[in-house]
């Protein structure tokens, strides 16, 4: 084991001091060849430099071997997102930060993104990210080594690196999602494409002109509207005491005479098909509960507005006669939502529905009543919740 100094420390550390002792030479041999001293450098010298290198020795005997990492395809593909349980079409834009048209148009296959494209959303489904989002975080892929015989290659000068530009980390502080104005838009057009309320839409763009039906201002095609966020998630039974619990029995009166001038039977049986809300809407102005919530332009941006007032209860089991029934938009409702009024149960436990039709030859035209059971299979999707009109 090799020695080890210690260095001095401490005020009382000894001290050891070398003095300069002079070297006696022998004198050169006489027959011996006295070659010139060595030059000492002056500091007035030139020097060449010569880069340092280190060389690699080869113990082989045979060319030398490096392994060499095959090219990794870092071409940018395109991001995707993966449908999750109580996704919607409009649901998944907002998470992205894209305007539900972008995303239909990056997925032209998909179903159940609205706007007349039919079929439903299945979780696990894969959709395309539109181009300009953040794409999602790829795996990265393992590299498989691959053994080459390298030829030598002369070493070149170094030469001077160029410092790489600075990365500079994306902002998560996504703006709020915009929707562009067209030819021919006005707020209910507009709330009727992204499946928001027309309240929802006056509320986030509250400075935007042109929005106000009757205000002698008009929407300008390019102008930018921010797209209200997904109302909080609906409540499972109204609060104990809410007016909520109350019966409406005007609601199946008027609902009831509506069926009798309106039915399959009468007259004019085409009066509601395919316009559900109009047809709940009218039913509760005659009941005198001319519900507010009740103007939107569709079923579905009602069922969002009932959601984002607290009104919408997700318990169908406790819910009142007279109570609004919604089914969100899918294909088989003209991406438009259902809503039917809730008449109470039959003989048989079975809850009942008044609704108005429009599904074609399975149900033919005119308002009539339906089980729940039989109008949800129409559906093809469980009711989202039930309010009460005020």
């Amino acid at each position: 084991m090799g020695s080890t100094i210690q260095p001095n420390s401490g005020a009382n550390a000894s001290r050891t001091t070398f003095k300069p002792v002079a070297a006696t030479v022998p004198p050169p041999a006489a027959n011996a060849t006295t070659s010139a001293a060595p030059r000492l450098a002056a500091a007035t010298d030139s020097f060449e430099s010569q880069p340092s290198r280190k060389q690699a020795v080869n113990l082989t005997g045979g060319p030398p071997v490096v392994t060499v990492m095959p090219a990794v395809d870092l071409a940018p593909k395109p991001a995707t997102y993966t449908v999750q349980e109580g996704d919607t079409g409009y649901a998944i834009a907002h998470k992205l930060g894209v305007s539900l048209e972008a995303l239909r148009n990056a997925n032209p296959q998909a179903g159940g993104l609205g706007g007349g494209t039919g079929g439903f959303l299945s979780i696990g489904d894969t959709l395309t990210i539109p181009s300009g989002t953040t794409p999602s975080q790829a795996a990265p892929v393992a590299a498989t080594p691959a053994t080459v015989v390298a030829t030598p290659v002369t070493p070149q000068p170094a030469t001077e690196a160029t410092a790489a530009p600075a990365v500079v980390a994306p902002d998560d502080a996504a703006p709020p999602a915009q929707y562009t104005v067209v030819a021919g838009d006005n707020a209910s057009i507009i709330a009727a494409k992204l499946g928001v309320s027309v309240q929802a839409l006056l509320s986030e763009n509250g400075s935007a002109e042109g929005l106000v039906a009757g205000s002698g201002k008009f929407l300008q095609v390019g102008q930018r509207l921010d797209i209200p966020e997904p109302p909080p998630p609906p409540l499972a039974q109204a609060p104990t005491g809410s007016p909520d619990l109350n019966a409406a029995p005007a609601m199946t009166t008027a609902g009831e005479a509506n069926q009798e001038s309106f039915g399959p039977d009468s007259a004019d049986p085409t009066r509601y098909d395919g316009r559900c809300l109009s047809f709940v809407a009218d039913t509760a102005v005659q009941a005198g509960l001319g519900d507010p919530i009740l103007s939107q332009p569709n079923a579905a941006t009602a069922l969002y507005e009932a959601q984002r007032q607290g009104r919408l209860y997700t318990d169908m089991s406790n819910m009142p006669e007279g109570a609004i029934v919604f089914w969100q938009a899918t294909g088989k409702n003209g991406d438009q939502g259902h809503v039917a009024i809730y008449l109470g149960k039959d003989e048989n436990g079975a809850d009942l529905m008044l609704t108005s039709t429009g599904f074609g030859e399975s149900t033919g035209s005119g308002v009539q009543v339906m089980t729940l059971d039989q109008l949800t299979g129409l559906e093809s999707v469980e009711p989202a919740g039930w309010m009460m009109p005020r």
